[in-house]
């Protein structure tokens, strides 16, 4: 009997001391994964609420828990990360539509490479549905020092902003801001528990079996909470028109976002700003209007949602949050680019009021490979002479 209960003393010590081994090493030597590494999606769209879209399309993340592919083995490699909130993730359209991938395969011509002065192209995808500054704050120093060198890290920031602002009611204050790891995956702050599913013993496990597994997720006519969010929209008991001075909200963008520069820049030779686009139409078609669905206020499931901000009111917003992106490039001297200038207002190229269909997204890839091939060359041009210069022997 002393045998067995000192047996079973030992077993109890033993899963204690594991379960405390298990959350440190979770907490503080795990790597940090937007996605889960490997997440594979096959979306079927359903055609009566997205007919822009492809029929099927695949969603997939790399090793690193980003959207694109692994990094070239050898070579010069002209490395760029994507990082935004969901119209950079493009989770609606293919892996191939996509404009970051479609912006890797604009510069990948050899034309391009030339002028660049590299082998390959690589662009990676570190943005999410639902990111603000404050998450990709959190994500840059956890996820970029793996990435490699980088040359160039575009931001492009505003949705999301507004959408927390809208959904608290636009108060004359700043809204403090949920936990900067919530829309992420993987992450060292888990609260773990005294039960064996809450524990850290069994998240290791779950981590293993997906990493082992790699489960294809399959997503079938998707497009129902957008669905419900438009019609929710199209009944609104309350249709907001204006909102209070939005001074201490801007004020608190502005500095998340000069924060998140300063983080980046630690990490990428070049930050640049894309300044986002959103529908900006001065008369929409009723046809249009039926397609939105942002703007609403509270926590309510999409199709329970009862008090929105008016397109104008949505549009001013978006305004400011962009007024304040070129405010922070002056500021901190970064480039831009309006991608408002690639797209037009129209639902070729939006789903909604701010998604890109694969049209959209064609544009905004083609306009922004041309600026950055127009940035980077004028760089590798300057480093050129500056190299000459440095060479040429004195008098």
């Amino acid at each position: 009997m002393t045998t067995i209960f000192a047996l079973l003393l030992a077993l109890a010590l033993g899963l204690v001391t594991a379960e405390f081994a298990a959350r440190r090493w979770l907490r503080s030597v795990a790597h940090t994964y937007p996605w889960k590494p490997y997440t594979h999606f096959e979306i079927t769209p359903d055609p009566a609420v997205l007919p822009q879209l492809s029929p099927k399309t695949t969603f997939k993340a790399n090793s690193l828990g980003l959207r694109g592919h692994e990094a070239p083995a050898a070579g010069r490699v002209l490395r760029i990360v994507t990082t935004g909130g969901s119209a950079v993730e493009c989770f609606s359209l293919d892996d191939s539509e996509a404009w970051p991938a479609l912006l890797e395969a604009h510069l990948s011509a050899t034309e391009a490479k030339a002028r660049l002065g590299v082998d390959a192209v690589h662009v990676l995808n570190l943005a999410k549905s639902g990111f603000t500054n404050e998450a990709l704050g959190y994500l840059v120093p956890r996820v970029l020092d793996r990435v490699g060198p980088i040359d160039v890290l575009t931001i492009t920031t505003g949705t999301s902003a507004v959408n927390a602002w809208t959904k608290a009611g636009t108060p004359p204050f700043a809204v403090a801001p949920g936990h900067a790891w919530d829309d992420i995956h993987w992450h060292g702050e888990t609260t773990f528990g005294l039960t064996p599913a809450t524990s850290a013993l069994a998240e290791m496990v779950r981590r293993w079996q997906h990493l082992r597994a790699r489960p294809v997720i399959a997503l079938r006519k998707t497009g129902g909470a957008l669905a419900a969010g438009r019609r929710a929209r199209m009944q609104a008991t309350e249709m907001r028109d204006t909102t209070p001075d939005p001074a201490a909200w801007i004020a608190d963008y502005e500095a998340s976002l000069a924060s998140l520069v300063q983080s980046a820049s630690r990490y990428a030779r070049r930050v640049v700003l894309l300044r986002q686009s959103w529908f900006d139409a001065p008369n929409p078609t009723e046809h249009e209007f039926a397609q939105f669905w942002h703007g609403f206020v509270g926590d309510a499931p999409a199709g329970e949602r009862a008090i929105f901000y008016s397109y104008d009111a949505f549009s001013k917003m978006m305004a400011a949050t962009d007024a304040a992106n070129v405010r922070v490039a002056q500021r901190l001297g970064l480039a831009t680019i309006r991608l408002a200038d690639a797209v037009s207002p129209d639902l070729e190229n939006y789903y909604d009021q701010i998604h890109y269909a694969p049209a959209g997204a064609r544009k905004v890839a083609a306009f922004v490979a041309a600026e950055l091939l127009r940035i980077l060359s004028a760089d590798r041009a300057a480093e050129v002479k500056a190299t000459a210069s440095d060479q040429r022997p004195a008098a």
